[in-house]
């Protein structure tokens, strides 16, 4: 006998005996997801697959919900990959579980040596299939259904929450008082808030578009100080009003009887996260109504030298100009939740991307990782580290334009760009930021 050894090692592949040793790494990322369908009898199940490849790096997993306890076996291509437990979760009463798979393979979890796109995929238990799919081959949601608890929301949360804030125009009727708008939108899930603050307790209208679209009530709250909110909800939820209108771009009014006391044009989405475009908060073109700008939706000083947003009482510097309260004007906050590679269910990443008036702030942050440096990319150009310490296990990074102290400049394309965050040569957070 003899022993047999490796005498190259070829650069950029590891031999993990995994489905990756065949994958080049310069293979597109891909995610592909796909519902399992239940088998008569079994309706009340929900089961799902989901496959992700990244350079270096792939992952499938299927999962199952509202099942009966006990153990659970997995086919994909009529071999038997696998078995895994199916639990009541603490936090309550239905009965859940998973299996994952990784290449190379990762911690407690199997080995990922098989390719699961175009087979089928079944989840078995007594001997009996109760729910099966022939596993997609195209990066496409294939009948996911992303209301996981029925209520008509989107629960995924890997998906981009925006959120938009803009200020009020005080028409001068009550001088101290402030309003706010908050538009957020998260998968099918849309929440518009209206706030105010001191002004006289009472019912005021809110007027969209000269549409009436509820009360606002305004009470005393602390140290004689009131407060008032109105709070619209899509899909219909309990204790909100339904959200049945876009407020982007809407005229949105509050008004006392017939006066009116608060009135903004609702700025849309915008920006392309480098800090140049005007219409997202970040300039002023002259004619814009996004906020931030020379227009009346944010409460700037259109050049006549009083102050254009409450009539009076609000510009503390004294100097006849802006509106010192209400520097903010508009804004724009866009946060993107990664996805997580590591095989860890409790680690997590997030990118946020938020612009105003000011300038344009992007932070990328990781939790519940082990100490250590890890690299952010954006767009395939290394941007950055992030080191997480000892005593820790978030971190995060933040880039600004204009440059901020204890920031990095903000000097590259955020919107529509791959962030991956490494660990060595291993990704383990990925995704596409929203935009373009």
């Amino acid at each position: 006998s003899f022993r047999v050894s490796r005498l190259t090692k070829l650069a950029g592949l590891q031999c993990s005996g995994g489905v990756t040793d065949d994958i080049p790494p310069s293979v597109p990322s891909q995610k592909i997801e796909a519902d399992l369908i239940p088998v008569g009898g079994f309706e009340s199940i929900d089961a799902d697959a989901e496959w992700v490849l990244t350079p270096g790096l792939a992952k499938f997993e299927v999962e199952v919900e509202n099942a009966q306890t006990g153990e659970y076996t997995l086919m994909v291509g009529g071999i038997e990959r696998g078995t895994f437990d199916v639990q009541i979760d603490g936090s309550d009463s239905a009965a859940e579980g998973s299996i994952e798979f990784f290449s190379p393979q990762r911690g407690f979890h199997d080995l990922l040596d098989f390719d699961p796109r175009g087979e089928l995929v079944q989840v078995i238990s007594g001997g009996v299939t109760i729910a099966s799919v022939t596993f997609p081959t195209e990066s496409t949601v294939i009948g996911l259904d992303p209301d996981d608890d029925g209520d008509g929301v989107d629960d995924d949360d890997s998906g981009a929450q925006i959120v938009l804030e803009q200020r009020m125009t005080n028409a001068g009727v009550y001088p101290n008082g402030k309003a706010e708008l908050e538009f957020e939108t998260q998968g099918m899930e849309k929440e518009f808030d209206i706030d105010v603050d001191n002004i006289p307790v009472g019912d005021y209208s809110v007027v969209v578009d000269t549409v009436s679209k509820g009360t606002l009530t305004v009470a005393e709250k602390r140290n004689g100080k009131t407060e008032g909110e109105l709070e619209f909800r899509s899909p219909a939820k309990a204790g909100y009003a339904l959200l049945d209108f876009d407020p982007q771009g809407a005229l949105i009014e509050i008004i006392d009887g017939t006066t009116t006391v608060f009135f903004a044009t609702f700025q849309g989405t915008g920006g392309n996260g480098t800090g140049d475009d005007d219409d997202s908060g970040g300039g002023d073109d002259g004619d814009d109504d996004s906020g931030g700008g020379d227009d009346d939706s944010g409460g700037g000083d259109d050049g006549d030298g009083g102050d254009d947003d409450s009539g009076g009482g609000s510009d503390d510097d004294g100097d006849g100009g802006n509106d010192d309260d209400d520097n903010e004007g508009s804004k724009e906050i866009v946060r993107y939740r990664l996805d997580n590679l590591t095989g860890d269910p409790k680690a997590s990443a997030t990118a946020k991307l938020e612009t105003d008036n000011e300038g344009v702030e992007f932070e990328v942050e990781v939790d519940r990782v082990s100490p250590g440096t890890y690299t952010v990319t954006v767009g395939g150009t290394v941007r950055g580290e992030i080191v997480v310490d000892q005593d820790d296990n978030d971190g995060d990074i933040e880039f600004s334009d204009p440059q901020e102290e204890d920031s990095e400049l903000l000097d590259f394309e955020v919107a529509g760009q791959t962030i991956e965050i490494l660990d060595g040569e291993t990704v383990i957070f990925t995704g596409t930021f929203p935009g373009n």
